[in-house]
């Protein structure tokens, strides 16, 4: 089986860890953010 990724795949990541960090981070203020180092982290690495 090839693994190959192509740009549809690329793509479709992008909008899913896109509407993950705005799912997480809607309505949050900067400090709240920092405040949260799990949430934070996981922003920092999409």
């Amino acid at each position: 089986m090839d693994n190959k990724k192509t740009d549809q795949y690329y793509v479709r990541k992008i909008i899913t860890d896109l509407t993950f960090v705005i799912a997480h981070t809607e309505g949050l203020t900067q400090a709240q953010l920092e405040a949260n180092e799990v949430l934070l982290d996981s922003v920092m690495i999409l």
